[in-house]
C-alpha cells in the first residue's frame, strides 16, 4: 500500500478557521472552514469548531492514507497551538512552519511639506 504525502496549511483569522489539503504539486484536495462547517458569525471563534476542523482534516487524511509532509500554520495563539498539538498527538509530521503575521506598511516614502502660496493681487487699472 503506497502512502502518499501532503501539505497541510491551517490558517487563523479573527473571524474564521481554514484549513486546506494539498499535494506535492500544491493542487487543493481538501478544503474547508468554519463556515462551511455550518458556524455563524461569532460561532466561527469558538474553539470546539476549531476542534471539528482540525478532527475533520484528520479523518480525511486517515481514510485515504495519507501522511503530513509539511504543516504551516499563519496566525496561531499559543493556546490554539496547544490544542492542536493535542489533536496532532498520534501523526506524523516531517516539517512544521509557523508564520507570523506582522504588520507591513510598504514602501512609502516619507511625507514632504507643501510650501504655502503666496497670494497675489492683482491691481486693476481705472479707465
Amino acid at each position: 500500500m503506497r502512502v502518499l504525502f501532503v501539505n497541510l496549511y491551517i490558517k487563523v483569522l479573527s473571524n474564521n478557521t481554514f484549513i486546506s489539503v494539498s499535494d506535492a504539486d500544491n493542487k487543493v484536495k481538501w478544503l474547508k472552514s468554519m463556515g462551511t462547517l455550518g458556524f455563524r458569525h461569532r460561532n466561527k471563534k469558538i474553539v470546539e469548531g476549531f476542534d471539528m476542523l482540525v478532527s475533520n482534516a484528520l479523518n480525511f487524511l486517515h481514510e485515504k492514507n495519507i501522511s503530513i509532509n509539511e504543516l504551516q500554520l499563519a496566525g496561531f495563539s499559543y493556546f490554539r497551538f496547544r490544542r492542536l498539538r493535542s489533536l496532532l498527538s498520534n501523526c506524523c509530521v516531517k516539517y512544521c512552519k509557523i508564520v507570523e503575521k506582522r504588520a507591513f506598511n510598504g514602501c512609502r516614502h516619507k511625507k514632504v511639506k507643501r510650501q504655502k502660496r503666496k497670494l497675489k493681487i492683482k491691481s486693476y487699472k481705472r479707465l
